[in-house]
């Protein structure tokens, strides 16, 4: 894995002058997604930490991983037992997944120093796109989680006196509509560079938070299983995560009327 030379390249061409000054208090915050339009669910898992801090979580997570023989995580890959887990399904593996997990967990912690999520029902988004512009005047879902995200950083920043200007994001190039999430983002001031998997291990985890929060609210869409067993599968990430959202039909409708957007003509029924 390449040290963080690339983000204070970009670091570098984004704050120019203040880049020295800026360097030693600068956050960055990393974000991936969990799940796509054809979906139920989508999840935005975001990591803040200061450059120094992500600098040795990139030295210390592929140390972390050799332990287990995996040379990266993927929350896809490790929850079906595929490709590097490949066997881990059996039930002799039980306990080294779920250790695999927790310490996961336990590294992130040490190096970083806010998680956030941000979900929102497809179906809902759906529904109130079908009565209003939502799409055309608030973008595809990954950029209402995306805004979301950027919206819940900024507020922490401001309750704790920190300069939202020395904030850099950064998003996981992979990810549908990307595109529009980065454009609208920057319209509103908000320092986004897409960024890809290999040059950054923070991604790994932003995908398996955003990854437990999407499943979690996928089974309560779902309704399978009690409000008890799924807060009990999000323990877990209850060390990384301090802020999470979820936007419903009724919040989208809302903003909808407030803002106001546009009606199709269509009676929402």
């Amino acid at each position: 894995m390449p040290k963080y030379g690339v983000v204070r390249h970009i670091a570098r061409g984004v704050l120019f002058s203040c880049y020295g000054e800026a360097l030693i208090v600068m956050l960055s915050v990393y974000m991936d997604t969990s799940g796509n339009r054809r979906g139920k669910t989508m999840t935005m898992g975001a990591m803040l930490s200061t450059v120094d801090r992500w600098d040795a979580f990139q030295d210390e997570w592929p140390v972390f991983l050799r332990r287990y023989g995996v040379g990266s995580l993927h929350m896809t890959d490790f929850v079906s037992s595929k490709k590097e887990f490949d066997g881990w399904d059996r039930p002799e593996y039980a306990a080294k997944r779920k250790r695999f997990i927790d310490r996961a967990v336990v590294c992130a912690k040490k190096h970083t120093q806010r998680g956030f999520t941000s979900s929102l029902s497809l179906a809902d988004y759906k529904a109130a796109n079908a009565r209003y512009e939502l799409e055309e005047c608030l973008g595809p879902p990954l950029t209402l989680c995306g805004m979301g995200v950027l919206r819940e950083v900024g507020l922490w920043a401001k309750r704790n006196g920190i300069d939202e200007t020395k904030i850099l994001y950064f998003m996981e190039d992979g990810d549908q509509d990307k595109g529009k999430f980065i454009e609208t983002a920057r319209k509103y001031g908000f320092k986004v560079q897409p960024l890809t998997k290999k040059d950054a291990c923070a991604f790994q985890v932003c995908d398996m938070a955003a990854w437990k929060y999407n499943a979690g609210l996928r089974d309560a869409d779902d309704k399978k299983g009690t409000f008890e067993r799924i807060s009990k599968s999000l323990e877990v990430m209850g060390p990384i995560i301090q802020h999470g959202i979820a936007v419903d039909k009724h919040r989208l409708l809302m903003k909808c009327i407030e803002k106001p957007i546009p009606t199709r003509g269509l009676e929402l029924r």
